[in-house]
């Protein structure tokens, strides 16, 4: 089994009037081999001043093994997805 505590994510809102985003960033771990579906219920944000279909959600840091990919592609460092694409 393979931990990635060590592993960060970042997430920047801009708010437009001061009310607080909504976030779920849980984490989770994926044994060797293995793979994972991120799903609302580890990573989520809502916005009260934002459309959810504007949110978006962007790689900053690379896993240190393993890929994260969107559908059937592999993403890359700054590729980003909409949350709807977490919701599907």
């Amino acid at each position: 089994m393979e931990r990635l505590f060590s592993q960060l994510f970042t997430i920047f809102l801009k708010p437009v009037d001061n009310k607080p985003p909504q976030i779920v960033n849980t984490g989770f771990t994926v044994n060797e081999r293995a793979s994972a579906v991120i799903t609302p219920d580890i990573l989520f944000a809502t916005d009260a001043d934002t459309d959810e279909n504007v949110l978006t959600f962007q790689l900053t840091e690379l896993p240190k093994r393993g890929d994260i990919q969107y559908d059937t592609s592999i993403m890359n460092l700054g590729n980003a997805c909409f949350l709807p694409c977490l919701m599907v």
